[in-house]
């Protein structure tokens, strides 16, 4: 197994290109249509290449775990610049980095009654503020439990 790994790890750095200003192992293999690199091993196709260099370099990758770029550089494989983080990491990350699909004009820092909008959390699915959100629907629920008690009173 060992010996395997050592193969692995000789194969990734000689199929990627080192580039010494940025530090990034750009894969020089067969890319994805997003721009990973791919790769097959032991009659496995279509493996990403990020994922197997840290799985060559760092082990195995933690169950249900994405493997994050710190560089945001898709086909770099240098097994410095991967980590093992959740989906959530890996949205937050791309959120922060400014790589979300979301296209439109930039998001506001705050919504119109001034709250912050730039936090992780802070927006719906929808885009809308989610402090603003929460204070309507308390006030819809508000006014439908007084509804409701008027409604007992007259019974």
């Amino acid at each position: 197994m060992g010996s395997r790994v050592t193969d692995l790890r000789s194969y990734i750095e000689k199929r990627s290109e080192r580039i010494p200003f940025a530090g990034c192992w750009l894969w020089t293999g067969a890319l994805t249509k997003f721009g990973y690199g791919s790769l097959g091993v032991m009659g496995r196709r279509g493996l990403k290449a990020h994922r197997v260099s840290f799985s060559a370099f760092h082990g195995p990758i933690p169950e249900g775990m994405c493997i994050c770029h710190t560089c945001d550089v898709r086909s770099c494989v240098n097994p410095n610049h991967l980590y093992a983080g959740t989906m959530q990491d890996n949205i937050n990350d791309r959120e922060r980095r400014g790589r979300s699909r979301y296209v439109g004009p930039p998001k506001a820092l705050s919504c119109k009654y001034g709250h912050p909008t730039t936090e992780p959390g802070s927006r719906t699915k929808d885009g809308g503020c989610r402090a603003c959100r929460v204070k309507y629907i308390r006030e819809y629920m508000r006014k439908w439990r007084l509804v409701e008690r008027k409604q007992r009173v007259t019974l």
